[in-house]
């Protein structure tokens, strides 16, 4: 039988917070690898001084699109779990003829 649309909203909402727990999980574990082997933002800081300001700027910008765009994405994902039923009770069910 196939499930109701609410109980399958459910189960996406489900699984889409625990992707959004998994992203922030790996990114966390990611931060820390990288202090664990000396790789920090005021070392790459330091050492793009060194580069020209053209390189510089590219790799800046490079970096910072990244960044927006995994924030772009995790806001994404929370706001469409916070604008879903979060559950079948609260809906009224009507019977099918």
């Amino acid at each position: 039988m196939a499930k109701q649309p609410e109980e399958r909203a459910v189960e996406i909402l489900a699984e889409m917070d625990a992707l959004i727990h998994s992203c922030e999980r790996q990114l966390e574990e990611t931060r820390e690898l990288y202090s664990a082997n000396g790789l920090d933002a005021e070392k790459l800081k330091n050492f793009t001084a060194d580069l020209p300001a053209a390189q510089r700027r590219e790799l800046e910008e490079a970096i910072a699109r990244d960044n927006q765009e995994i924030e772009d994405e995790v806001q994404r994902a929370r706001l469409d779990a916070d604008h879903a039923p979060r559950s079948v009770g609260r809906m009224k069910m009507r019977p099918m003829i």
